[in-house]
C-alpha cells in the first residue's frame, strides 16, 4: 500500500511556523489531548483518508455480511480497522494496526478463510505496513484532518476508541487553516478554503467589462 502523505512542496514553506509550540491549544489556553480512532464504516471495506493521500483498511465483522445460505466465515472473528492515533498538540500521527500484535486473530481469520477457499495472504489477514509510523503534519494538515476526522465520525464511519475527540470549538480554536487540496493535486487552487470564493471572483469576467473587487 503505496504511503502518498508526504507534505506538497507548495507547503513545506509554512512547516517552520506550523510546529510552534505555541499552537496546539483550545480555546481555554489548554492543550487539546491526543485520542484514538479506528476506521469502521459498518460496509467491510476499505476508507481512504483524503487528507493524508492514504486507503486504510476499515474494521470487517461477519455482522455486515448478507449472503444467502451458509455462511462458510460465520466462526471468524472481526478483523478491527487501522487506527489512528492523532495527537493535536505534537501535530503527529501514529498508524497503529491491532492486528500486528495478536497472533491468534491472525490465526482465527487465516482458519476460517481457508474454510471458504479465500486467499490468506491480503491485506485481510497481513497487518499494514503503516503500523508503527509517525507522520508529521503542518498546524493546516492537522486542522484539515481533525475537520475531515470530524465529518467521518458524524457520519459512523470511524469510531473513537481511545481519548475523546476534540469539540468544533477546541478544532476551530487550533492554530492553521483548512486546505483546499492537502496533496496539492490542483495547481492554481487557493491555498485555504476560505480563500475559494475569493479566488473564483477573481476569475469572473463581467458584461460591463468592469472588474470585480475581491
Amino acid at each position: 500500500m503505496a504511503d502518498n502523505a508526504d507534505k506538497p512542496q507548495n507547503q513545506q514553506g509554512q512547516s517552520g511556523q506550523a510546529k510552534q509550540q505555541s499552537g496546539k491549544r483550545d480555546q481555554h489556553g489548554e492543550p487539546v489531548p491526543p485520542f484514538v480512532v479506528e476506521f469502521d464504516d459498518g460496509h467491510n471495506r476499505q476508507m481512504s483518508i483524503g487528507t493524508l493521500g492514504l486507503v486504510v483498511r476499515g474494521r470487517w465483522s461477519n455482522a455486515n455480511v448478507r449472503i444467502g445460505g451458509e455462511n462458510k466465515m460465520g466462526g471468524m472473528r472481526d478483523v478491527p480497522g487501522l487506527c489512528l492515533r492523532v495527537s493535536p498538540r505534537e501535530c503527529t500521527v501514529d498508524f497503529i494496526d491491532p492486528l500486528a500484535d495478536n497472533q491468534e486473530l491472525r490465526r482465527n481469520i487465516q482458519f476460517h478463510r481457508a474454510n471458504a477457499m479465500l486467499a490468506s495472504d491480503d491485506a485481510g489477514v497481513a497487518p499494514s505496513r503503516m503500523h508503527g509510523e509517525t507522520k508529521e503534519l503542518t498546524v493546516h494538515h492537522m486542522k484539515t484532518l481533525l475537520i475531515e476526522l470530524q465529518g467521518r465520525l458524524a457520519a459512523n464511519e470511524i469510531k473513537v476508541v481511545e481519548g475523546r475527540f476534540p469539540s468544533k470549538q477546541q478544532i476551530d480554536a487550533l492554530p492553521g487553516d483548512e486546505l483546499m487540496d492537502p496533496q496539492s493535486l490542483s495547481p492554481g487552487e487557493p491555498m485555504f478554503k476560505k480563500d475559494y470564493w475569493k479566488h473564483k471572483r477573481r476569475q469572473l469576467v463581467p458584461l460591463s467589462g468592469e472588474p470585480i473587487e475581491a
